[in-house]
């Protein structure tokens, strides 16, 4: 006859499992691709063991212009972290977020996030250093990008090519 310690240790067991199998299946749904208010893509893939992988696709308003940049994170559960390295801008990118159901009938999953661009500001005084740290939220919505975005946002996006496009890096300093 096993012992209380036995069947506690067995129950926990159990609910450990339980739990893992509900983290797994909420990561999962983390994966494919997703678009935000720009109409800029992400393409993740999620591993058994929350490491995300994939891809950062940036879209021009008004252009046919797409850049594609590596992404990488982390998932559990029902959040997630990437970041993204823009090289050519000397920038990079960190999304955190949550995914979410709102809808009433068929599930329509967004994710959630606040991201922070950090942009290299050269040889600038410790005092400016703060005006190189742009910081933003997005909703990601299931599916790939519209040609044009759903919205045009008053924030600045999260990467540097749009700015550069649409603006000189000197007026975000």
């Amino acid at each position: 006859m096993a012992s209380q310690k036995e069947r506690t240790s067995e129950k926990d067991m159990k609910t450990q499992e339980k739990q893992s199998s509900e983290r797994k299946k909420m990561s999962i749904l983390f994966s494919g691709k997703w678009h935000n208010q720009h109409s800029s893509e992400i393409d993740i893939k999620v591993g058994d063991d929350g490491d995300v992988s994939g891809t950062f696709t940036t879209t021009i308003r008004g252009t046919d212009e797409r850049q594609v940049f590596k992404l990488t994170g982390f998932a559990s559960n029902d959040v997630i972290a990437f970041c993204v390295g823009f090289p050519r801008f000397c920038s990079v990118t960190s999304w955190s977020g949550q995914i979410a159901n709102f809808s009433d009938g068929e599930p329509k999953y967004t994710i959630h996030t606040l991201w922070h661009m950090a942009l290299d500001m050269g040889k600038r005084a410790d005092t400016e250093l703060w005006r190189g740290t742009l910081s933003g939220s997005y909703v990601f919505s299931m599916g790939a990008a519209e040609l044009e975005p759903e919205i045009e946002s008053m924030l600045p996006p999260s990467h540097p090519w749009w700015i550069e496009s649409k603006h000189s890096f000197s007026s975000y300093y």
